[in-house]
């Protein structure tokens, strides 16, 4: 289907890593007592709407679109995964506004003595210290914050006390290289690095396997089996 790259949350990673796949992305879990959460500072103070996310759900879902190709890790969601979310949970939206443009949101949920923060979803700081500040108002009707994290960086900067912060963190979602020779062309490589040969070894497509010469200019394969540098299961790739 001239996909590059596919990613999956398995049931089991021992079934999916025979087939190619490897872990890609931890979620993080970061529980916060009310009293230890870090003040934000904001330059310039943002108009914040809360509402049932199922009232607003077009608008974040477009919001989503709009800002998916700009940042890792994001999966474009279809209409019916939106609509699913808001079966699937009781959640709420605070949605930040910069005169009558969203520029934030954060999904959110009281659970007991708890605020669970599921997704934060924003394009500058100004609008993340908002969130974050919004979130922290709750600090009178909660004891704890809990932030679901799956950007992979460690957020130490929530707790003052970032040694007192209970931080779990467990495999989440698993990745694979469908088509090597697309997926390399296009990587952004930062730094000049010569010419590389790569050799693949890939169990169920038969297609990346082989020796590639990649360089700055472009990539083609090697018919010299022996002739390489770097040789792996796609997997490790």
């Amino acid at each position: 289907d001239g996909y590059e790259l596919s990613f999956l949350a398995p049931f089991s990673q021992r079934y999916y890593r025979r087939l190619g796949y490897e872990q890609a992305v931890s979620a993080f879990t970061y529980e916060i007592d009310a009293q230890k959460f870090r003040p934000a500072k904001v330059e310039a103070q943002r108009k914040v709407e809360r509402t049932p996310l199922a009232n607003f759900v077009d608008e974040v879902a477009e919001y989503y679109r709009q800002t998916v190709a700009t940042q890792d890790g994001k999966i474009n969601r279809q209409p019916w995964w939106w609509h699913y979310l808001t079966l699937k949970n009781k959640w709420n939206v605070a949605k930040v506004y910069d005169s009558t443009q969203m520029t934030s949101y954060a999904i959110y949920e009281i659970q007991g003595t708890n605020i669970v923060v599921s997704e934060m979803n924003y394009q500058d700081w100004d609008a993340y210290q908002t969130l974050l500040n919004f979130i922290a108002a709750h600090s009178s009707m909660v004891e704890r914050f809990i932030f679901k994290d799956y950007s992979n960086f460690y957020q130490g900067h929530y707790s003052l006390e970032p040694g007192e912060m209970n931080v779990h963190v467990e495999p989440y979602m698993m990745g694979r290289i469908v088509n090597f020779k697309r997926f390399i062309a296009k990587y952004p490589f930062e730094n000049e690095f010569g010419t590389m040969f790569i050799k693949i070894e890939d169990d169920v497509l038969q297609s990346n396997n082989g020796v590639w010469k990649v360089s700055k200019a472009g990539i083609e394969q090697e018919f010299q089996e022996d002739h390489w540098q770097i040789r792996g299961k796609i997997n490790d790739l």
